[in-house]
């Protein structure tokens, strides 16, 4: 990300600043939270799927697995949360939102490695999501 002044001396980040930077802001946290909720939602929808159980089969041995395997993801953002609540101040900005975006491609590709009918996948595909989470 590029910081620079303007001929004022205001900073500016990405080229703008005041309220259009407000607005710029608003609409990437905005998409964050909407794919937060779009992964819970989808996680819940599939969750039941003849193909998801074919490659996850404890899933389909009942409600309490189902709903531990789709909240796992917000324990692990509690976990994130107070992560940054006692380390943000110290890592810093942009630091921390490095951290979150490798911890969140550490996740992903946790979950999309664990494909296949072993007896460890849904475990994996639990400690993926978690991480996930934590970012």
């Amino acid at each position: 990300m590029t910081v620079s002044t303007n001929s004022e001396g205001v900073p500016t980040y990405w080229g703008t600043s005041g309220r259009r930077l407000q607005m710029l802001i608003t609409a990437v946290a905005t998409t964050d939270f909407l794919l937060f909720g779009y992964d819970q939602g989808v996680m819940s929808g599939i969750i039941e799927s003849d193909a998801f159980l074919e490659d996850f089969p404890e899933a389909g041995w009942g409600s309490n697995w189902q709903g531990f395997i789709v909240s796992i993801y917000a324990v692990g953002c509690l976990f994130g949360a107070i992560f940054i609540l006692t380390l943000g101040d110290k890592l810093g900005r942009r630091k921390a939102i490095f951290i979150g975006a490798t911890v969140m491609i550490i996740g992903v590709i946790i979950q999309v490695a664990c494909v296949g009918t072993s007896s460890g996948s849904t475990a994996q595909f639990i400690v993926g999501r978690f991480i996930t989470g934590v970012s």
